[in-house]
């Protein structure tokens, strides 16, 4: 019943939605090419003449297909295989190895040589599946977040640092891809640039022009973001708060200095520490707290992506930290986002050092756990002539 009471009083006063912003093809968008396999079969149904048949969707699997650089400098099509669903009541009967063999070969098809997906480190029966069909770890990922209510002093170095939009991005997209050749699967920005969420590119050259770094943004909430609603929000919105906020610390102010000033008088001073100990904890757990909600609130917890940094020459990574501190201002005054996403390699040697941290690169691996495994096949031994793949799947009985 308290449980109840609680779940009544706080959805009535912060409720926090997940809220989708995107069309029904939004992610289909993001790539140039697309493809969707659908399995369907017939299964038991129940209608006024007895028992019958009818065609369900059992599966279903997303190919997105879009241009990369590869190390050797050439340019290549990759699928980015996304959503295998497979129903509960088929599965363990060959239909997600089907749908996974028939989603290769349209990819193979469409001339990509290689297919990724990415999977949760702690999904070992997902794992094991696409293990078993012959994928292979790229790099192991992780997902560092942080808010955007600080972005930290300024660093050295920033005064270099430029902020490109999307719409004015051919220098720097010139030199990003010089920074970036030899790399592995780097973006393709003259594709990636016509995605909506791209935001631009953020970039640093140090004055003897010997020494680069930069990044790009991606806008994380465009597809799916967080509506904060309830009577707290509409408070805050509301343009009486400043004068509500301002009266309620001037009582409680007033409230604390009236009852500290009679332990004073009564002589409990071991008291009177103790609780002002206690109290000045308190507070500054309130002051971050409210610090927190109202700051997150009014920008509906929108979060920006930096990723596809990189660094070269002597003081790079003092640049890529000046370039990482910019990057957060601009999310935060620009962008109005809330928060700021590192997707990164796990054993990536500067992604401790993002901050200023000087933690020593090779313990990036150890001190972090990784949260997605990037893994990939490659499609040249695939066969694009034969017909599409089929198993046979036995009939399923349903009570």
């Amino acid at each position: 019943r308290l449980g109840q009471v609680f779940y009544t009083w706080l959805n009535a006063y912060l409720r926090v939605v997940t809220e989708e912003k995107g069309a029904f093809n939004a992610r289909a968008l993001d790539f140039d090419d697309h493809c969707i396999v659908v399995a369907e079969m017939d299964m038991p149904a129940e209608d006024q003449g007895g028992r019958s048949k009818s065609k369900q969707i059992v599966g279903v699997a997303n190919v997105g297909i879009k241009p990369v650089y590869f190390a050797n400098g050439q340019t290549g099509r990759v699928g980015f295989l996304y959503g295998l669903r497979v129903h509960e009541v088929v599965q363990g009967s060959g239909v997600g190895q089907q749908i996974l063999a028939w989603a290769e070969q349209r990819a193979a098809r469409q001339k990509c040589c290689r297919i990724v997906l990415t999977v949760n480190d702690d999904n070992k029966k997902a794992r094991r599946f696409f293990e078993r069909s012959g994928y292979t770890l790229a790099s192991q990922r992780i997902l560092q977040f942080s808010t955007l209510l600080d972005v930290g002093p300024r660093p050295a170095h920033a005064e270099l640092v430029h902020v490109v939009s999307k719409q004015n991005t051919p220098d720097a997209i010139s030199d990003y891809k010089t920074c970036m050749r030899g790399r592995e699967m780097t973006p393709h920005l003259d594709s990636l640039i016509l995605c909506e969420p791209f935001l631009g590119v953020v970039s640093a050259v140090s004055a003897d022009g010997e020494s680069r770094a930069g990044a790009l943004m991606w806008n994380a909430g465009l597809r799916k973001g967080f509506t904060a609603s309830g009577k707290i929000p509409d408070l805050l919105h509301s343009k009486s708060w400043p004068l509500i906020r301002s009266s309620c610390a001037a009582l409680v102010g007033v409230t604390w200095a009236w009852h500290m000033w009679g332990l004073v008088v009564a002589e409990r001073f071991t008291f009177l520490a103790l609780e002002a100990c206690v109290e000045a904890v308190l507070a500054y757990g309130v002051h971050k707290l409210y610090s927190i909600v109202s700051f997150a609130i009014p920008r509906e917890l929108k979060t920006i992506r930096f990723f596809g940094y990189y660094a070269s020459g002597k003081h790079g990574l003092d640049l890529l930290r000046a370039v990482y501190w910019k990057a957060r201002q601009s999310a935060r005054d620009e962008f109005k986002g809330a928060g700021m996403i590192v997707n990164a390699d796990a054993a990536d040697p500067y992604l401790d050092s993002l901050d200023g941290n000087a933690a020593a690169p090779k313990s990036v691996a150890k001190k972090k756990k990784a949260r997605t495994r990037f893994l990939q096949k490659d499609l040249c031994s695939v066969d694009t002539t034969s017909a599409e793949p089929t198993v046979q799947i036995p009939e399923i009985q349903l009570d």
